[in-house]
């Protein structure tokens, strides 16, 4: 039988007596744990459990999954401030670890219980923000509906484990975390680039710019973007192409333009040539550009795709999204048309008493 046959005949069984429909759906979800399709169909039981339950006790339900990632949440920005501290030392830093040790463990054994797992229809991930979550749509052109795993933050957990490991120089261990981290967050520069730098540490050249290269289509702030460049103009210093080095540190500050290591990086440049280099031309950068795989300035669907939603909901009267997404396009294009429209957004949201998205 197919998935939908499946559940129309469990869904047949159901008498809307609460409590004996949630012992029927149990017994439903034992009746196929060992299915082809048991994933898809647990989760699809499970939803109309939630359904099954009287008000009070979806109350005690909903208020149980808010408390379980109010301590989850906690518990990661304890070892977070732990690992921040000035003054940490190596003891300190090995009580964070040992904690977030014991995270990720639960993790691995939710996950091994099936939570989040995927299915035919469903994709779990970690979004941070909206425009991640369209932005990896696009780019991975999934028709799947996407659902956070909010309630516990896996790909945060991962990361802060990645990060750690790498300041305790357990480089190859670091690289391991925080590819399960870009797994459940891979729109998400600050862990791309957390991921990049492993391989750099390691030497491992040639994929420090494939991840840089990739990064480039989930950017969607300067900062980030003026990374992304900084990472390109490391790569080519390793390999002494000074002229392609310096065009890259040229484009980063463009912006980030207070970017002190930006600034060191010419002067380390100028000083291995001589003198400074000709500033290259926009032509020159689209020739790197196409041959090692990046975009001269931001991402153009980045972009299209900001000033698309950024009008798609101002002409809807949603001004608190037109507002993110108008103002994100702005701030990657300096476009004052668009700056104006960010503006009006703002001014249109505060009549309507909309709360913003920033």
């Amino acid at each position: 039988m197919s998935f939908q046959n499946i559940m129309e005949e469990i869904a047949s069984g159901l008498t809307g007596d609460s409590e004996k429909d949630i012992a029927y759906l149990k017994e439903q979800q034992e009746k196929y744990r060992d299915h082809e399709m048991s994933p898809q169909i647990s989760k699809a039981i499970g939803r109309l459990m939630y359904r099954a339950m009287p008000e009070d006790r979806r109350r005690e339900f909903d208020e149980a999954v808010k408390k379980q990632k109010i301590r989850w949440n906690e518990a990661l920005e304890g070892v977070q401030k732990e690992r921040s501290a000035e003054g940490a030392d190596q003891e300190k830093l090995e009580e964070a670890l040992a904690r977030l040790e014991e995270m990720t463990a639960k993790i691995e054994e939710l996950l091994e219980q099936g939570r989040f797992r995927d299915d035919g229809e469903t994709e779990y991930h970690c979004f941070f923000e909206m425009f991640e979550m369209i932005l990896y749509e696009q780019v991975s052109g999934t028709k799947k509906r996407q659902k956070s795993t909010d309630d516990v933050p896996v790909a945060a957990v991962y990361a802060e484990y990645g990060t750690l490991l790498m300041e305790l120089g357990r480089t190859k261990e670091a690289q391991a975390a925080l590819e399960k981290a870009v797994r459940w967050a891979p729109a998400n520069c600050r862990i791309a680039f957390e991921y990049a730098e492993t391989f750099k540490v390691l030497g491992e050249m040639d994929s420090f710019l494939k991840i840089t290269a990739d990064t480039f289509r989930y950017v969607f702030r300067p900062a980030e973007l003026a990374r992304c460049y900084r990472n390109l103009g490391y790569y080519f210093i390793e390999l002494e192409k000074w002229n392609e080095a310096t065009a890259c540190y040229l484009m980063s500050l463009q912006f980030d333009k207070d970017a002190q290591n930006a600034q060191a990086e010419l002067y380390f440049i100028s000083q291995k040539t001589g003198g400074e280099l000709p500033k290259p031309s926009v032509d020159e950068i689209r020739v790197w550009g196409k041959e090692y795989g990046f975009p001269v300035g931001p991402d153009e669907n980045v972009v299209r795709t900001a000033v698309k939603y950024g009008m798609e909901y101002y002409r809807g009267g949603r001004y608190d999204l037109a507002q993110y997404f108008l103002k994100t396009a702005f701030d990657l294009t300096g476009d004052e048309r668009l700056g104006k429209l960010a503006v009006s957004a703002v001014n249109a949201m505060r009549a309507k008493g909309q709360g913003s998205r920033r």
